[in-house]
C-alpha cells in the first residue's frame, strides 16, 4: 500500500475511524474523508482495495476549484504588459 502512495497508517485509521458502508459479496467499504482514503475489506477482514478519494479540508466545500487556501500567499494579480510608444 505504501509503495503505491497510501501509508498503512492511513489504511488502518480508515478501518478504525472511517464511515463503513456495505458493498457486494460480504465486503465493507470504509471511507475516511480526513485522509482521503476508501478501504475495501472482505468478510475475513483482509484489505482488498485501497482508493484515494480526496481529502475533506473541513471547510464544508469539497469543490476545491475556487478554494482561496490553495493559492500561494505571494500570488499577486499580474500587471498588464505595457510597451513604450514607438518613436515617429
Amino acid at each position: 500500500m505504501q509503495g503505491r502512495g497510501v501509508p498503512s497508517s492511513a489504511v488502518e485509521e480508515a478501518i478504525k475511524t472511517g464511515t463503513p458502508s456495505g458493498s457486494r459479496g460480504g465486503t465493507t467499504v470504509y471511507t475516511d474523508k480526513k485522509n482521503g482514503v476508501q478501504v475495501v475489506v472482505n468478510a475475513d477482514g483482509k484489505v482488498v482495495t485501497v482508493k484515494v478519494v480526496g481529502r475533506d479540508k473541513g471547510n464544508g466545500n469539497n469543490d476545491n476549484k475556487n478554494n482561496k487556501d490553495d493559492k500561494k500567499k505571494d500570488d499577486k494579480p499580474k500587471e498588464p504588459e505595457t510597451k513604450p510608444p514607438e518613436p515617429k
